[in-house]
Parts: structure tokens; sequence; C-alpha cells
């Protein structure tokens, strides 16, 4: 009994991280969808750069209450 117990509680876990990795990816889409196009390489930011842009609008959305807890 408690093995099944064990089995619902990481099956529930298993969703919840799924739901949250849905919920990034859609917000990325938005994200990605409000960006201008660059029209010149140099005009390009690092994916660091990006990276740390999307981590601070997930905090605007909120997703989060504070960058570092997205790391």
């Amino acid at each position: 009994m408690e093995t099944l117990r064990l089995a619902r509680a990481t099956h529930q876990l298993l969703e919840r991280g799924v739901e949250a990795l849905e919920k990034i990816e859609r917000e990325l889409e938005r994200y990605n969808d409000r960006q201008e196009p660059k029209h010149q390489a140099t005009d390009t930011p690092s994916n660091v750069e990006r990276f740390d842009e999307f981590l601070e609008y997930l905090v605007t959305v909120g997703f989060a209450d504070e960058r570092h807890e997205l790391r």
C-alpha cells in the first residue's frame, strides 16, 4: 500500500513539473512574439542576455517573485 501511495505522489510531482514546463514554454513563445526582429548580426543579443531578459519577463508576468528563484 505504501508503494502505491509513493507511486501516486511521484506521478503527481511529475505532472506538476510537466505543467510548469508547459507554462514556461507558453510564456517563452509569448515573449519571443513580442520581441522586435533583429536584422543585423551585431544587433542580436547574446543568449545569456536573452535568457536574463526572459527570466525578468517571467517575474513580470508573475511566474516567480524574484529572478534568482528561476535559476
